[in-house]
């Protein structure tokens, strides 16, 4: 996501039925907390940035717009292994042999919020408008759709075969494919939406097209109104999976995610997107309150390492150097878990690697034994005390010196700072801290790679596959290759992996990269993957959910007979789209709309324990100034008009 992360994201997941009659606390005259007949009520710290879905990249603004428009794909959200599910799809879809197309059957009977028809014109329309936007407007997600490492645009052409039926032709076999069609650049847009033929240099849809009716989308819910302080949903009637209980929300603009916390103990709101967690507390003392045990999110922190600068020996001695349990416990407040892979939990091929631990003993040691020469240049050996490796630290001639860079502000990358100051000197390791702005730290990763040492940064998929934070992060043709990799053995994992096929042959490739990446490469320390609090009102039932997102569908409030089926959803949600390929009779030219094959239908599983296909849950300039204006005077009466929390 692109691309400013917190060290520490506790974000509150909600869904479900509620089940007891709730509490009546008023926020206004117009608005009462647990009532079914007004909205919902969500507090938020921010009410999005982009309201075009082929543009945004910031949580915020995708949680607005996955209420509005929807992918031919989606990730079942009740599931803790996401995955993927046909949305706008009337299947799983099947691949050629060659791995160059890919075929998806569509949904019959499915309309836009005006009325209009959904058909393949319309996905056709969607990705030739992501192309142009890609190319012409500089889109900022264009990199999930220029793969680095391989040809171009990913999509040769999307064919029209019938009104149910299209083809992507790729200009090179891509497996991630499919789960990147379940990122909200890939929804798809109603036929009048703004494109670059159309208007060059204005081609997104912004806040202000809402109160146009332009916001058009087959999603459950109808954005009705923007401000600077609040967006309001209405349940879109001709929604073709049924009517959903929550039929109207509201996401209210609070100034932090304090004032959220105090929100919810007051019960002003019914729902938050994040809390602060000093008042875990305070939610457990609340009667009105469940607070869940975490579960594990899928936003990773890591220590970058200049891989040009800083030799793989070093590496791995600075691997066995950090205390791992004291930043978690102490920094992150246990807030997070231990990283054991650069592909976190819940992500396609996850796999636990044997990670380094905290040794000082095997970090001198790796030093003592492959740096020529060492106990003669420094007079350090395996006897030599604390000390006198702090000493050699701290004189002109360290065993090496480098720069942490951190923002300021980020009190944890500070804290981790000092800490790893500390500890690598007791390696003979100099390190000086250097406390920079946001903007010059972003400036360093993106533009200014050489003058990077050591650094922490935190880092979230777009979707589900590793292809999408390796390639990103590790490929050495990436641009979010902050650490400066360039090793031609993991290069080759990484393209292998991308253009693989045959799905067990992916997994193999997969894990052997996360093996390689963590015990022998160690171009990074892998430091924590965020946890995920899941705190709710007692007449709310929620699952955590890895993504974070906000899914509001399938949740219901108490009393209400929620009924929707939804027969493509109930026959794949328990096994997941099958990562297989599949043959497909092409059209030729004397047969040029053929009837495509039946897709195969799973053999159900009487013991499966999957969770239940509705119980999904996720979580211009004028506007930001406006906005940031909004937030400040917001900010000034809640300090003057509510006590605040010591």
């Amino acid at each position: 996501m692109k691309r400013t992360k917190l060290v520490i994201l506790v974000t509150i997941i909600f869904s479900g039925v509620f089940f007891s009659i709730p509490p009546t606390s008023s926020i206004s005259s117009q608005n009462v907390v647990g009532d079914i007949n007004d909205p919902l009520l969500i507090g938020t710290t921010s009410l999005g940035y982009d309201l075009d879905p082929q543009f945004s990249w910031d949580s915020a603004s995708m949680d607005i717009n996955m209420q509005i428009w929807e992918g031919l794909y989606a990730y079942n959200l009740g599931d803790p292994n996401l995955r993927i599910i046909p949305r706008l799809a009337a299947g799983c879809g099947t691949w050629s042999e060659d791995g160059l197309e890919f075929n998806v059957t569509l949904r019959e009977g499915v309309t836009y919020h005006n009325g209009d028809p959904f058909n393949a014109s319309c996905v056709k329309f969607s990705f030739d408008r992501l192309r142009d936007l890609c190319v012409y407007e500089y889109d900022q997600v264009a990199e999930l759709y220029f793969p680095y490492g391989l040809n171009g645009y990913i999509i040769d052409e999307t064919v029209v075969v019938d009104n149910t039926h299209i083809i992507f032709k790729l200009n090179y076999p891509y497996m991630p494919f499919q789960a990147l069609l379940c990122f909200s650049a890939s929804y798809i847009m109603h036929p009048s939406a703004p494109t670059h033929a159309s208007n060059p240099g204005n081609s997104y849809l912004d806040y202000s097209n809402i109160a146009e009716g332009l916001a058009i989308g087959t999603g459950p819910y109808i954005c009705t109104s923007y401000t600077f302080t609040e967006v309001n949903f209405e349940y879109f009637p001709g929604y073709y999976r049924g009517t959903p209980a929550v039929k109207n929300f509201t996401y209210v603009l609070y100034p932090s995610s304090t004032e959220i916390s105090v929100a919810l103990i007051e019960q002003e709101i019914d729902i938050a997107r994040t809390i602060d967690p000093d008042f875990l507390q305070d939610f457990e003392d609340a009667e009105h309150l469940d607070v869940s045990p975490p579960s594990e999110g899928s936003i990773i922190t890591y220590l970058g390492m200049n891989n040009k600068k800083i030799p793989i020996t070093i590496r791995k001695a600075i691997n066995y150097a950090i205390d791992y349990d004291y930043t978690i416990q102490n920094i992150y407040e246990n807030m997070a878990v231990r990283m054991t892979s650069i592909v976190p939990p819940g992500i396609s091929y996850h796999k636990d690697c044997d990670v380094p631990t905290f040794d000082l003993d095997h970090a001198r040691d790796l030093m003592i034994t492959n740096i020529p020469d060492f106990i003669e240049d420094f007079g350090l050996d395996h006897n030599s005390p604390d000390d006198d490796w702090v000493a050699v630290a701290n004189s002109n001639y360290p065993v090496a010196a480098y720069v942490y860079d951190y923002n300021l502000g980020n009190i944890a990358r500070e804290e981790f700072g000092n800490m790893l100051k500390e500890n690598l000197a007791r390696i003979g390791i100099r390190v000086n801290m250097v406390g920079i702005t946001w903007g010059q730290f972003l400036s360093k990763l993106y533009t200014n790679k050489d003058a990077l040492d050591l650094f922490s940064f935190d880092w979230m998929p777009d979707y589900s596959d590793p292809s999408n934070i390796i390639n990103i992060l590790l490929s050495n043709t990436s641009v979010g290759n902050f650490a400066q990799v360039n090793d031609p053995y993991l290069q080759n994992l990484i393209d292998m992996g991308m253009t693989e096929t045959d799905p067990t042959l992916r997994e193999t490739i997969y894990h052997d990269t996360q093996d390689y990446i963590a015990t022998d490469l160690m171009p990074w320390a892998f430091i924590s993957v965020n946890l995920i609090i899941s705190v709710t009102p007692t007449y709310v039932n929620t699952q955590p959910n890895p993504s974070g997102y906000q899914y509001i569908f399938p949740w219901g409030w108490y009393g209400i007979n929620t009924t929707f089926t939804d027969p493509y959803l109930e026959e794949w949600c328990n096994t997941g789209c099958p990562p297989v390929k599949e043959g497909f009779y092409l059209p030729t030219n004397n047969d040029p709309s053929p009837e495509p094959e039946p897709e195969p239908e799973p053999e159900p599983d009487q013991n499966s324990t999957d969770p239940d296909p509705f119980a999904e849950i996720s979580g211009y300039n004028f506007f930001i100034i406006t906005q940031t204006v909004v937030i400040t005077i917001i900010s000034v009466i809640t300090i003057v008009v509510r006590k605040k929390k010591n």
